[in-house]
């Protein structure tokens, strides 16, 4: 009975977290009216490569110093920097990505919160202490991309009064896609380098975001699996995006009394359409395991 049990739990872990599925997606310029460096129609990709730049405001309450339960806001811009293969390298037709076409979008007060802080390490030999630190995303931002004819991508900010300089330049194109963050998480490193409780730099982060695509604007652009993204949209189904990014160049800008950042991403963003059948499978294994494991209790 129990190596039943065992197999069936195999088997559902195996759907659960079973190799990841090439996206297998393209679009098509000529929907927009746009015209790129060949047919207008790119080769497959698996993902987007992402370039963002975050202005980042933490409210470290009335302790002044970065603590578990913080909350923070950030601000920011993004463009699509390559279209990524299964291989990890850029495709070979990209139809001119930032030479005759961009893709960008721009992001406004996306909320989270730092969930944990480990205690100073020092080492002997180093005149810092760092610390770990964790955070998380709350759901409800929208990111609205965009494609534009004109690359004009520009993510200069202002250090002194802690803005973008021309945030307009994400946000000039043809609006394609609405994404809904759902959450997500991440990690940095904190450096206080007078060993005094203060954090002075943020270093060598990572995260994860994730979201759910909440309105798809443009017809026969964006294709996943050889279906149209719009189709999908207007029939109900989930279109979900995952961005994998790390984080660096922190620099702390803006009234020195305040607590403004400034810091780059570099990452990649996943698209997935979860497939009916996964669904069915894992509803098959768990009755499944239900049904042994009624079996034996009236057995016992």
């Amino acid at each position: 009975m129990r190596y039943k049990i065992l197999v069936l739990a195999l088997f559902l872990g195996l759907i659960l977290v079973g190799p990841k599925v090439n996206a297998q997606m393209f679009h098509d310029l000529n929907a927009l009216g746009i015209s790129g460096s060949d047919d207008g129609i790119t080769g497959i990709y698996d993902q987007w490569g992402i370039y963002a730049r975050s202005i980042i405001n933490i409210d470290l309450g009335a302790d002044g110093q970065f603590s578990s339960g913080d909350v923070f806001t950030i601000n920011g811009l993004f463009k699509s920097g390559t279209l990524i293969d299964f291989t990890g390298g850029a495709i070979g037709d990209d139809e001119g990505l930032n030479s005759k076409y961009e893709i960008t979008g721009v992001w406004n007060n996306l909320t989270g919160e730092i969930t944990y802080i480990s205690s100073a390490y020092s080492f002997p030999g180093v005149t810092y202490d760092w610390y770990f630190a964790t955070f998380s995303y709350d759901p409800g931002t929208r990111f609205t991309v965009y494609v534009d004819d004109t690359p004009d991508f520009d993510s200069s900010y202002d250090s002194n009064a802690a803005t973008f300089t021309n945030l307009a330049s994400a946000s000039d194109g043809i609006p394609i896609l609405d994404i809904e963050t759902t959450g997500g998480s991440g990690s940095i490193i904190l450096v206080d380098y007078g060993r005094d409780g203060t954090i002075d730099t943020m270093q060598n982060g990572s995260l994860t975001l994730n979201g759910k695509i909440v309105k798809v604007y443009e017809e026969n652009f964006m294709f996943i699996y050889g279906k149209d993204f719009y189709d999908l949209w207007q029939a109900g189904k989930n279109i979900f995006a995952t961005l994998d990014g790390n984080l660096d160049n922190f620099e702390k800008i803006g009234d020195p009394s305040a607590n403004y950042w400034k810091s780059d991403t570099n990452g990649s963003v996943d698209f997935t359409v979860p497939e009916p059948a996964t669904i069915v499978l894992m509803g098959s294994a768990l009755l499944g395991i239900g049904s042994i494991l009624r079996r034996k209790t009236k057995k016992n």
